[in-house]
């Protein structure tokens, strides 16, 4: 946590993706992070009542979010949101939270650098620039890195990058699961054993879904998203190395639909948001749980296309439709080492089913029972 102490009293502040996390508790009037929110929920501080937030839990069982980005499903508890200055008025007890960056600040800088079909390279190369500054850091810290990798253009893209400015190989990990089909898994495997990349398969039996989770959501002070991120959260305890990248945020970048750019704009130009596309989906609470859990494991999770830098870049990547083709074409002429690697990486593109979409035809189910089944073994962990 990044703890402050100042003429308005003691506070607390997040940068753009929202970490470090940071939580404040209305029972105990402190700034708390994820260890102490564990450890204020299991002695009954946060959650004395054994209930929790009815207006959040109806939303997560309907839409699969965990409240807004500044509630939590616990009562009197919640959480300092991305790019935020947030502190307790001693005289009022009252908590404050104010946005350091806004939307339109983004927007405006957007308008100015609009990216045109005749120089999408150009942004190609501040993506790959900024993309670079967010890794170079940390691995510039001689430590290993553990680089999670779905198979897509966009996981390859940050590979690449990684490969061009750290003198270790980082260490690939792929989760598959046994009963799904994921073609993109198996094209990741043949993929780092032609790169000679260090690299470990991490396969989960579907059938054994109920134990994974009930060792896993235990460690969370909320129900999971999804069953799709109760196995990420299982695997970052598998891994061995410090540092963990996940390219979370690609298909939010690369992936618009071109009906959905005009109304995107519409809503989000001139809106103090930390997201783009993001911001309407389930991706800053996915993203939360595995850098909450990675907290408590000792880990230092990473996502590079969640940045500052690469939002601001965002907006004109929207509005010119730059897709993932557009992202492969550039990556075979910049990287020319991947060789023929990214012609059969798009040429697979988004088959196989999400664990959930699986789970949800195997178990004759919606996701709203998905939830409520998730919601269950959170609370039996708990004691609830």
């Amino acid at each position: 946590m990044r703890i402050l102490s100042g003429k308005l009293g003691v506070g607390a502040i997040t940068d753009f993706s929202g970490f470090p996390l940071t939580y404040y508790s209305a029972h105990t009037h402190t700034f708390l992070s994820p260890s102490a929110l564990m450890e204020c929920i299991s002695s009954g501080e946060c959650l004395s009542e054994k209930e929790v937030n009815p207006d959040v839990l109806k939303e997560y069982f309907n839409r699969g979010r965990p409240g807004k980005l500044w509630d939590t499903m616990i009562p009197g508890v919640y959480r300092v949101p991305p790019h935020s200055l947030a502190y307790l008025n001693e005289q009022t007890k009252r908590l404050v939270v104010k946005p350091w960056f806004k939307g339109r600040q983004v927007s405006n800088w957007a308008i100015r650098h609009l990216i045109t079909q005749e120089n999408k390279v150009a942004y190609l190369d501040a993506l790959r620039s900024k993309v670079t500054g967010e890794l170079f850091d940390l691995v510039g810290s001689g430590e290993h890195i553990a680089c999670f990798c779905s198979g897509g253009i966009d996981s390859l893209f940050l590979l690449a990058v990684l490969l061009t400015i750290q003198d270790s190989k980082p260490k690939v990990y792929v989760v598959d699961y046994e009963d799904v089909e994921r073609p993109l898994t198996d094209h990741m495997l043949k993929l780092v054993d032609e790169m000679g990349l260090p690299h470990r398969h991490l396969e989960y039996d579907t059938d054994a879904l109920d134990e994974i989770t009930e060792k896993t959501v235990g460690l969370l002070y909320r129900p999971p998203v999804c069953f799709g991120s109760v196995i990420l959260l299982h695997a970052i305890s598998r891994v061995r190395e410090r540092h963990i990248i996940f390219g979370h945020g690609g298909d939010e970048l690369f992936g618009p639909l071109d009906s959905e750019v005009k109304e995107l704009f519409r809503i989000l130009l001139g809106r103090p948001s930390p997201y783009v596309r993001m911001f309407l989906s389930q991706l800053p609470f996915y993203i939360e749980e595995l850098k909450f859990v990675g907290d408590l494991n000792g880990k230092h999770v990473t996502f590079p296309y969640i940045s500052l830098p690469i939002h601001m870049l965002s907006y004109p990547l929207v509005y010119s439709r730059i897709t993932k083709s557009t992202l492969g074409k550039y990556l075979s002429r910049a990287f020319p080492f991947l060789g023929n690697i990214v012609s059969k990486t798009l040429s697979l593109g988004k088959r196989g089913l999400h664990v959930d979409d699986y789970l949800r035809h195997e178990w004759n189910t919606d996701y709203i029972h998905l939830r409520r089944r998730l919601y269950e073994v959170w609370r039996d962990a708990h004691g609830m």
